[in-house]
């Protein structure tokens, strides 16, 4: 149960970017949450196996050195799209770990495809 002190009794939440304070000008990351943002970047560090070049980047880099900016504020139903306009924007000029922004995960995906296909019998 998700404690009532962090819960946003609202329907809007927040799209925000995950940072190295050693570096605060590249965003890694842009993520959405209904919840508080520190409830969120907590879940991060400790649920990041997801993405895990993300979970990589934070172990490496160390909780207490990342930090999280609020990238805006938006209604529930436009959240998903305001996280994809926020990723492809932060993607032009950082290395993002977001998987549909990623083009090395765009090519695991098109190579994994490939090999279902194959598998399928189907000519490539």
């Amino acid at each position: 149960m998700i404690n009532d002190i962090f819960y946003i009794p609202s329907t809007t939440g927040f799209i925000y970017g995950l940072f190295s304070k050693h570096n605060p000008l590249q965003i890694r990351y842009i993520g959405q949450t209904k919840y508080e943002p520190i409830v969120r970047l907590r879940g991060h560090f400790n649920k990041s196996q997801h993405i895990f070049k993300l979970k990589k980047w934070i172990r490496k880099t160390k909780p207490e050195n990342i930090g999280m900016r609020i990238l805006g504020k938006y209604p529930y139903n436009k959240l998903n799209s305001a996280e994809k306009q926020w990723t492809s924007f932060w993607s032009q000029y950082c290395d993002i770990f977001n998987r549909a922004n990623n083009p090395h995960y765009r090519d695991h995906l098109y190579s994994l495809q490939k090999v279902k296909r194959i598998k399928k019998g189907a000519k490539i």
